[in-house]
This record gives C-alpha cells, sequence and structure tokens, in this order.
C-alpha cells in the first residue's frame, strides 16, 4: 500500500508542469525529490527546503504566492533521476508532497 501511495504521488506531482525540484512523497523520515545523479546531487548533498504560501489579498482579489525557507534536508542515496533525503524528526511533519527544493551543496565525496 505504501508503494501504491508513493506511486501514486509520483506521477502526480510529475505531471504538473514545474520547473523547480520538489519533493515528491513523504514516506516515515524519508523525503524523494526528483533530483538526482544527473542533476549533480547525491549522498551527503545539502538541500533547503521551501514551502509555498499562497494567499488572496481581500482587497484586490489577487492570488499571491511566496516561498519560505522551513529547514534543510541531506540527500542520504539517489539515483539517476531521484534521491532520498533525511530529514530532522522536528521538521517531518511540515514537509509536504509539493514543497521546492534547492541545492545548497553538492555530495560529499
Amino acid at each position: 500500500m505504501r508503494a501504491l501511495c508513493f506511486l501514486a504521488s509520483f506521477f502526480l506531482a510529475t505531471s504538473v508542469a514545474a520547473a523547480d525540484p520538489m519533493v515528491l512523497a513523504v514516506d516515515g523520515a524519508e523525503v524523494y525529490i526528483d533530483l538526482g545523479a544527473l542533476d549533480g546531487v547525491g549522498a551527503g548533498s545539502e538541500l533547503e527546503l521551501l514551502h509555498e504560501v499562497v494567499a488572496k489579498d481581500p482587497r484586490t482579489g489577487n492570488v499571491l504566492r511566496d516561498r519560505f525557507a522551513i529547514g534543510t534536508l541531506t540527500v542520504i542515496k539517489s539515483g539517476a533521476r531521484l534521491s532520498v533525503a533525511a530529514v530532522d524528526p522536528q521538521l517531518i511533519k511540515r514537509v509536504l508532497a509539493g514543497d521546492v527544493v534547492r541545492v545548497l551543496s553538492a555530495p560529499r565525496a
């Protein structure tokens, strides 16, 4: 069942046309990211986790979007196109599929 949920969220996340790398799924303390070795990401890479906030301005009706850093992830293993990252236990409840990630450092040698 867990694998089915992961695959469903993977296909849902990849079907959205987005240029920014993102969290595909969260499984326990592991976070699946759509970056891998082909993107220069490997074990030890540090990633910044950004959560997007969407709010409607009540005066104008305009939809406003912004991203806020909520923490960092450390890649523990990576394939060609996907990586698995570890996250601080206090942060895990805030990580959501669709959150954006940004590479902070290269893999450790």
